[in-house]
């Protein structure tokens, strides 16, 4: 944090870099990652690697940072900026040869969650699905498996148009989802469905434990076992899958398809679009166990075919339901960062 202009080699301290404490991506949100340590969260202008410019609107990098690959060489990076929606990242080896500036523009890419930078190849790729095409993601990621302690594990991540639920100490043929506290978090799943057996040196899968996934955007529920897990050998995961519910009837009846909503995290507004003409409109956000949290009239209904932006109250990150006296009703995934 601080002084970029150590990004000059002369001026760039690589002392003690092996006793320097590493930081991961959390594995509890897509949204906060290693470049956002060190971030003041009072600040909303401030991103950890860079700060929001009020002026320009561009987010300017005030950080450095060194990153370790998996061949356990090093990078220095330095990420420049975030303007008129293009990233500007530039990096180096340690000794600053094989400098390179590259720049990704993310409205080349307005349906994927990331786009991938290989720092060796130095090339962009764009390897996900569309992020309305998928909801779990079965993967090996850093998890803080005790205080302190980072390992490489095997898991479930969810995508953010999903939401997840455990049940635990309950024959699976009796868990019932409507008794389930659904969560935002990426790793309501995660790894702890198994663990080792040190005795048969094998992964042994939880019993009684059983899992529900709603994809928000059509309100199906699926219930999830998992039956196995092969570790290393082949790292196959067994699961079986069950489709119990949607959702849809019990949150999403009556919706509107000329309402249109848009949650900006930067500045917590929605923005809200109603295309048809109405005398009034009044909505009510409730959160998904049904506790009213927000309500809201607009009387300048006329304003409402080109979109007026409301400014929200510091609501936690989740999912929350968004009703109009005009018999709409949307989910709203909200998260603050």
């Amino acid at each position: 944090n601080g002084d970029t202009t150590h990004w000059n080699c002369s001026n760039f301290d690589t002392t003690g870099l092996y006793t320097w404490k590493p930081y991961y991506n959390q594995d509890t949100s897509w949204s906060v990652g290693a470049f956002q340590y060190g971030t003041d969260w009072t600040n909303d202008f401030d991103m950890g690697w860079g700060k929001y410019d009020m002026v320009t609107h561009n987010v300017v990098g005030d950080s450095l940072y060194l990153v370790k690959l998996p061949d356990g060489s090093w990078k220095r990076i330095f990420i420049v900026s975030l303007a008129n929606r293009v990233w500007t990242i530039r990096y180096s080896d340690l000794d600053c040869s094989n400098e390179q500036t590259i720049q990704i523009d993310k409205q080349n890419y307005p349906d994927k969650n990331f786009v991938y930078l290989n720092l060796t190849t130095n090339q962009v790729l764009d390897l996900e699905p569309n992020n309305s095409q998928w909801n779990l993601i079965f993967t090996r990621y850093t998890s803080e498996v005790a205080p302190g302690s980072y390992y490489l594990v095997t898991g479930i991540l969810q995508n953010t148009n999903t939401i997840a639920a455990e049940i635990r100490g309950v024959p699976s043929s009796q868990a019932n989802w409507q008794n389930a506290t659904f969560q935002t978090k990426i790793n309501t799943i995660g790894h702890a469905w198994k663990s080792f057996d040190m005795n048969t040196f094998s992964y042994v899968v939880e019993d009684s434990l059983t899992y529900f996934v709603e994809d928000t955007t059509t309100g199906e529920i699926y219930k999830i076992v998992f039956t196995g897990f092969d570790g290393k050998s082949t790292g196959n995961i067994y699961f079986s899958k069950e489709k119990v519910a949607t959702a849809s009837v019990k949150f999403l009846s009556g919706n509107d398809k000329f309402l249109k909503l848009y949650y900006n995290p930067t500045s917590n507004n929605l923005f809200i679009r109603y295309e048809k003409t109405t005398p009034e409109f009044d909505f009510t956000i409730y959160t998904i166990a049904g506790q009213k949290v927000f309500s809201k009239s607009i009387r300048e209904t006329s304003l409402l075919k080109q979109g007026i932006n409301v400014k929200l109250p510091e609501l936690k990150t989740g999912i929350y339901i968004l009703r109009t006296n005009t018999g709409a009703s949307r989910k709203l995934f909200i998260n603050r960062f």
